[in-house]
């Protein structure tokens, strides 16, 4: 079991949307070495919200490297460069910037050619032209020279600015790294083969091992932007036209050698535009054994890949076609499959009604899908993979009833409204009592739940549905403990002390109900309901009795969530000094709502505004402001921010005795712009105050 944070360590979880430039001195914990090793692998700690000292910390920086995904690679200090140790921490656990902390490094003893070579090789794409895409083309059409002329091996491209690009040595010019670097560069290969330097399967080979079936980029299908270009630039189109077909066909049949899974074909088509075109589905259709695919795989390919505002299908099945002709969706032995049956039931409404079940209500509202499921047979009505299909013919308090389309008259609405829901009701609840399938139970009771915003617009809506909730309907075996949870979260409203019901109904469900309510509603619960409502749960909805404000140890959990709570808590909670940093770490506007003891106490002050005099100015209680140990620190290193937050009565007030000549001239060329005024009298007697040695104004 993971180990719980101590109060101190859980200062700062939760904290990641902060400013870091002024969280790393706002916690002694980030400037303790033992504590940040410790806890970098943890979510809410990161380099750059460590004190600078730890920044600049080698042994940090490795736990930073292990534990973080780098995104902008910037290393934070110069000494950090040329170092074995660290390099090799990024040949385990940060390969994609292991080539570019290399080539960063200035010292010509770490570019050694095994160094080089295994980051080459856990690099992608890193061969890269030193001309435009525009240009490549042109060069390769009028030109006999060898493109590795043409190459660097960088981590930057064409277009980046001058200083991001990087010095290289010599070594890195070398053709047998250049051709090494090649195979990790798909996008370069591309120009390659355009070029007759490779064949059209080498570039294949390089294409599906780097983009298609490796680990670190099997989903990034939109890396490749120079086939797009070439492919739409006419003039090169027709020059490579016959390089086009070829290079499709050796990438497809590359592809085959892996897999022939016709999602994932399909997949890869939808996802670049340059293979999905009418030679690669001619190619497929000739390499693949379509004639012994199932029929409910073929109709499973079609409903997944229609269009639902016109029914008809996305370009990527077009080598489908005549498989799709072959299956009949309505007639057949197809009834066997409860997932087809539902879909079917779904075709006929939409056959009948010209729409497909974006509106929820579409079976509802079409006599033969009526027909259809009552004559189905008992195994297929009553499997989940059919009744999935349904759940949102179930009452719902999400709906806006008013929203609803028209029946078509009210003797069909009668009785479509009176069977169609109990119907799948019924078999909803006996396939859950059968199954014990918990995980269908929580989308049903997700469907059905109150959404809290609809909710208060609406607020007869949800409480009618409450009493028709499947939950209320099924035997105890499935009220369990993690259900009864579930179900409370997502229909806050019976937490609701000033909940108003409609009928004795609803208050006869609640009383019978309770005990399975109250066996489930502890701290940790009340938290989550927070979690999930914000700060409205004691404000606006009473989702939390409001005697939990009154609890510190509630509360200092609470605080991490929404530190807005320290507004509504009372005295004894404001004037608590653990839950009050809590409170500042989470949010800086918080501290406004602690108490005055706790703003006008000096030490308290500079323990939670560590090494940040200003933020001590300013958050110290009025009476203080002004105390030379307050005030000094904050003037000394920001003089203009401490004298335009300092009301006019404040300034005349300050000790001048504490500055100097040149510190009481800058002051009241400031006090003289806020006062703004022509009237000399009056600023000789202020300038008398600010210059003669005895201090006060005079009347």
């Amino acid at each position: 079991m993971k180990k719980k944070l101590s109060l101190e360590e859980n200062q700062i979880v939760n904290l990641s949307h902060r400013d870091s430039r002024n969280f790393q001195n706002e916690c002694k914990l980030l400037d303790d070495k033992k504590f940040v090793l410790k806890h970098m692998k943890e979510s809410y700690l990161c380099l750059s919200k460590i004190s600078t000292r730890l920044q600049r910390d080698k042994d940090v920086f490795i736990k930073h490297i292990q534990y973080k995904k780098i995104k902008s690679f910037d290393l934070p200090c110069d000494s950090f460069l040329n170092d074995q140790d660290i390099l090799d921490n990024f040949f385990l656990y940060q390969k994609e910037h292991c080539l570019r902390y290399l080539m960063s490094c200035d010292d010509i003893k770490i570019h050694t050619k095994e160094n080089i070579t295994r980051a080459i090789n856990l690099s992608r794409n890193i061969l890269r032209l030193s001309i435009s895409e525009k240009d490549i083309g042109k060069e390769i059409i009028n030109s006999n020279k060898t493109l590795y002329d043409l190459c660097f091996i960088g981590v930057w491209s064409y277009w980046s600015p001058p200083w991001q690009r990087i010095e290289l040595p010599d070594i890195y010019s070398k053709k047998t790294f250049k051709q090494l670097a090649l195979h990790k560069s798909p996008d370069t290969a591309f120009a390659f083969m355009l070029n007759d330097e490779i064949s059209e399967e080498e570039y294949a080979k390089i294409f599906v091992e780097n983009f298609i079936f490796s680990k670190d980029y099997r989903n990034s299908y939109d890396y490749l932007n120079f086939h797009e270009y070439i492919h739409s630039n006419h003039i090169c189109h027709r020059h490579f036209k016959q390089k086009f077909i070829l290079a499709r066909k050796a990438v497809v049949r590359e592809i085959l050698k892996k897999t022939k899974s016709l999602n994932f074909l399909i997949n890869f088509l939808s996802k670049w535009k340059f293979f999905n075109t009418k030679d690669v589905h001619a190619f497929l259709r000739e390499n693949l054994d379509l004639k012994n695919i199932p029929k409910n795989t073929i109709h499973n390919i079609y409903w997944k890949n229609r269009r639902l505002y016109d029914g008809k299908l996305s370009t990527e099945c077009r080598f489908l076609a005549n498989e799709f002709k072959s299956i009949d969706l309505y007639e057949g032995g197809y009834d066997t499959s409860p997932t087809i049956s539902a879909r079917k039931a779904t075709l006929i409404a939409y056959d009948e009604l010209g729409a497909w079940p974006t509106d929820y209500s579409i079976h509802k509202r079409s006599p033969k899908c009526l027909n259809y499921i009552r004559n189905l047979d008992s195994k297929i009505y009553s499997s989940k993979a059919f009744l999935k299909e349904f759940i949102y013919v179930l009452p719902s308090g999400n709906h806006n009833p008013r929203g609803a389309s028209v029946y078509f008259d009210k003797v069909y609405a009668r009785e479509v409204s009176d069977w169609l829901p109990d119907f799948i009701q019924k078999e909803v609840i006996k396939y859950l009592e059968k199954s014990m399938d918990l995980q269908f139970f929580k989308t049903i009771i997700r469907y059905q739940g109150i959404r809290y915003v609809r909710w208060r617009l609406w607020p007869d809506q949800g409480i009618l549905d409450i009493g028709e909730q499947i939950y209320f309907k099924v035997s105890n075996a499935l009220r369990t403990p993690e259900i009864n949870r579930y179900f409370l979260q997502n229909n806050p409203n019976l937490l609701d002390k000033s909940f108003i019901y409609l009928d004795n109904h609803d208050v006869f469900i609640k009383a019978k109900f309770k005990r399975y309510f109250d066996s489930v509603i502890d701290d940790e619960f009340y938290l989550t309901i927070l979690k999930k409502y914000g700060i409205n749960c004691w404000q606006d909805l009473h989702f939390i009795p409001k005697r939990y404000l009154f609890d510190k140890n509630f509360v200092k959990k609470a605080v991490l969530i929404s530190s807005k709570i320290l507004k509504l808590a009372p005295h004894p909670i404001k004037s608590n000094k653990e839950i009050v940093k809590l409170a500042y770490l989470k949010a800086k506007s918080s501290f406004r709502y602690a108490a005055d003891e706790l703003k006008k106490d000096k030490i308290f002050l500079d323990d939670i505004f560590y090494k940040d005099p200003l933020a001590k100015f300013k958050n110290a209680h009025i009476s203080i402001r002004t105390d030379r140990d307050i005030l000094m620190p904050a003037f000394k290193k920001y003089p203009k921010d401490v004298i335009d937050y300092l009301s006019i009565r404040k300034i005349l007030n300050l000790d001048m005795q504490l500055f100097n000549s040149d510190e009481k001239n800058q002051i009241y060329q400031w006090f003289i712009q806020k006062i703004d005024t022509d009237d000399i009298f009056l600023l000789a007697r202020y300038k008398s105050f600010f210059f003669e040695e005895k201090q006060g104004l005079k009347k």
